[in-house]
């Protein structure tokens, strides 16, 4: 195998990942095959939920060395992302639902946690929805859950040059991946050319039809998430990038007007879709005040 930039920093991940108490496992469950990380020590179990990028590892980076401390871990990868698939071939929101079901329940899990940035947000709330679960606290970072603004869309779209949701987040080459990494992060990334077009290859060429389809058929879905109730007694934590376009702080607003009193509202600014990686230090601290209280 070439040794690259990326490969180098992905295999640094996995080193951070293990030093903290996380391992890799695959696990065959009949309808779904699994991938996920998880930790082995006996604590009190947290479940996090990765965003629509290549897979889990990546978007709970910055947060493992200190949740590990007192808590664990399980990753998943959701279908279609990283090597998890779904024999049955079904791209709406309720089968992701089902696929980590079945996954804790094939690891005894039935307490815990949980947390979900931007498409796992979505499908944290659906878990809470379904209640099959204890679910101790709950938080997500950036997610639409049941508002989406579909004005700011269809400016994105047209500045990228196509005309679904799905071509923007499942760019076809590598020079339009560095064109959404541009527009998720509150700063440009200053990596050269060929840093995208290896992370290109190698995370965005598996299974990418696949993933384009769960975009668009999110699309339905969401016509069934604008009605759902979500008010928990459970504590509940909206963290949000205040200069985020995909998903703007106006639907943080709403959601928070249609939890109630026991949801929070954190805004951090000078940060966009991914606050939890564009400003860890900030973001770990309203983390762990939120779920050690």
């Amino acid at each position: 195998m070439k040794i690259t930039p990326f490969r180098i920093f992905d295999k640094l991940i996995d080193f951070s990942f293990n030093k903290n108490g996380l391992f890799f496992y695959q696990v065959d469950l009949g309808e779904y095959f699994m991938e996920y990380w998880i930790s082995k020590e006996d604590k009190p179990a947290i479940l996090l939920l990765h965003a629509f990028g290549p897979n889990g590892k990546y978007s709970w980076r910055k947060q493992i060395k200190v949740l590990s401390k007192e808590y664990k871990i399980i990753i998943p990868n959701l279908i279609y992302f990283g090597n998890s698939t779904n024999k049955n071939k079904n791209y709406h929101i309720q089968e992701q639902i089902k696929a980590v079901t079945s996954l804790l329940n094939h690891l005894k899990i039935n307490s815990f946690i949980l947390g979900g940035t931007s498409y796992g947000g979505a499908i944290a709330f659906e878990l809470l929805y379904n209640n099959n679960f204890t679910i101790k606290k709950l938080f997500i970072i950036n997610s639409p859950v049941k508002y989406v603004f579909e004005e700011g869309w269809e400016k994105i779209m047209k500045d990228f040059g196509v005309e679904k949701k799905s071509d923007v987040l499942i760019p076809d080459n590598y020079l339009k991946l560095k064109n959404i990494y541009d527009l998720i992060n509150y700063k440009k990334k200053p990596f050269p050319k060929i840093v995208f077009k290896d992370i290109f290859n190698t995370l965005y060429t598996f299974q990418s039809k696949e993933r384009k389809l769960l975009i668009d058929t999110f699309k339905e879905d969401q016509k069934l998430l604008k009605h759902r109730t979500y008010k928990s007694d459970i504590p509940i934590l909206l963290v949000w990038g205040k200069e985020d376009i995909l998903c703007p702080l106006k639907t943080a607003i709403k959601l928070k007007e249609h939890l109630g009193e026991n949801a929070r509202l954190e805004v951090i600014s000078k940060a966009r879709h991914m606050p939890h990686i564009e400003r860890k230090k900030m973001f770990n601290k309203i983390l762990l005040d939120f779920i050690s209280t």
